[in-house]
């Protein structure tokens, strides 16, 4: 019975023993697993190495479309260098930060001159209030909303809402698809592809049923196309008629004299 009891404590000890092992081994693995602070910190370090390099490159072509005055493509490449500048977390590029918000203030104003020419002042005022998003104090944009908001001021009652003015945009665009819709249909119809040109007729339709060029082009796809349907018929009647004259020519061998 003694040995039976001493049997029975070794065998706790040694369950024991191991459970610890295996928890010691668990804690060593969830350590390893996770990375260490310095690596996190390392890892960052080459997240922002990389978002630098592809800020200055950005910003270089930027400043040369600017420079050659292509105000719509210097806005839109600036935008792309300061998605990489909010990456960088503005540390260690305190040069390229003030060239891009000068730039982007730069090309925005002029845009929004241009706006303001066409007679569209929704459209000069949300170029500036770009700027004062990610430049709340910029001077320059700053004083060209106070010419905005007089102006507009000056216009109330003279100029459409904005939900006109988007109304009246998204017709625009819509046009300008439908448009470009039958002309595509247009180039098709003239090189035989009438199924094609049909689908982008009847697209336009549905998209615009009062406009007046759709209608007219699909009825020359209709016409063309049964006058090719009307072609090929003929095309293969006229090859049986040759099959039946050549079967009518043949000479009967079997009772043909020698």
């Amino acid at each position: 019975m003694l040995v039976h009891i001493k049997i029975g404590k070794n065998m706790v000890r040694l369950v024991l023993v191991i459970a610890c092992i295996l928890a010691a081994c668990s804690n060593v693995a969830t350590a390893n697993a996770q990375p260490s602070s310095a690596q996190i910190a390392e890892e960052e370090a080459i997240r922002r190495q990389e978002a630098v390099i592809q800020l200055r490159q950005l910003l270089s072509q930027a400043q040369a479309a600017h420079k050659k005055n292509d105000l719509a493509n210097a806005a839109r490449l600036y935008e792309e260098a300061f998605k990489y500048y909010e990456k960088t977390g503005g540390v260690g590029v305190d040069k390229e930060s003030q060239q891009l918000i000068n730039g982007m203030a730069d090309v925005r104003i002029k845009l929004s001159k241009i706006a303001e020419s066409d007679g569209d002042i929704i459209e000069a005022q949300k170029q500036v209030n770009r700027i004062l998003a990610i430049a709340p104090n910029n001077k320059a944009a700053l004083d060209r909303k106070k010419e905005l908001d007089k102006l507009e001021q000056s216009l109330q009652g003279r100029i459409p809402s904005k939900d006109i003015k988007a109304r009246a945009d998204e017709s625009r665009k819509e046009k300008i698809q439908v448009n470009t819709l039958v002309t595509d249909a247009k180039v098709l119809y003239e090189a035989g592809k009438f199924d094609e040109a049909e689908e982008k007729l009847k697209k336009a339709l549905e998209i615009d049923p009062s406009n007046k060029a759709a209608p007219y082009y699909l009825k020359l796809v209709m016409e063309a196309r049964n006058a090719d349907e009307n072609r090929k018929r003929e095309v293969a009647a006229t090859e049986a008629l040759v099959e039946v004259a050549k079967a009518w020519r043949m000479p009967d061998k079997k009772g043909s004299l020698p």
